[in-house]
């Protein structure tokens, strides 16, 4: 049996900049602008956004127990979860739990080793989807 927990110190930083540009058509004064008066419009604008954040990510915890073995073959479950410690809005962590299940196959056949997974993952929240 394995057993691991990871207690992630994560740090995240994010820079933007966005350009806009409005191209007035069809008459003398703008009818749309980012400021100043429709006769003297401003008509571009632009603006940096930036942040960081250092702390804690999602914690995880995984568990592979060693089911059964013979001279060619090997057979494992394996359980894992991310729990929602990080910050979602600092980009620490996603802010959903997520949960696997896992058997795993091995084989040896002389010089040919093949392995065959097939599991489920759980995705909590309302725009994350599960998996197979």
């Amino acid at each position: 049996m394995d057993i691991g927990v990871v207690l992630p110190i994560v740090s995240t930083s994010l820079r933007g900049t966005s350009d806009a540009e409005i191209i007035p058509f069809g008459g003398p004064t703008a009818a749309h602008f980012w400021g100043g008066t429709p006769s003297n419009p401003q008509l571009s604008t632009s603006r940096l956004v930036q942040g960081s954040a250092t702390g804690m990510g999602d914690v995880a915890a995984r568990i592979k127990v060693h089911v059964t073995e013979s001279e060619r073959t090997a057979f494992s479950i394996l359980g894992d979860a991310r729990f929602p410690t990080g910050s979602e809005a600092d980009l620490l962590g996603s802010g959903h739990l997520a949960a696997r299940g896992l058997a795993i196959l091995s084989a040896r056949f002389a010089a040919f080793s093949p392995h065959a997974n097939i599991g489920f993952l759980y995705r909590s929240g309302d725009l994350q989807n599960n998996a197979v």
